[in-house]
């Protein structure tokens, strides 16, 4: 976790060999009513300033702006 004057920043990694992030990270209506697969494209809109994957998707970044 890192603060600085303009956003909270949390890094999370993990060992695991991670996932093809890029097709959850939007909603797709075709997945509309799959059981799971839709919490990373909610996150990013509702909680998130920026929700970013990195490498093979065991690497994301995510930011809150601070409000000065």
């Amino acid at each position: 976790m890192d603060k600085t004057p303009s956003a909270c920043v949390v890094t999370i990694t993990d060992q695991g060999h991670g996932f093809d992030w890029r097709k959850y990270i939007g909603f797709d209506p075709d997945r509309a009513f799959d059981l799971h697969g839709r919490g990373i494209a909610m996150s990013k809109i509702m909680s998130f300033d920026n929700l970013e994957y990195q490498g093979n998707g065991n690497s994301v970044v995510t930011s809150v702006n601070i409000q000065g």
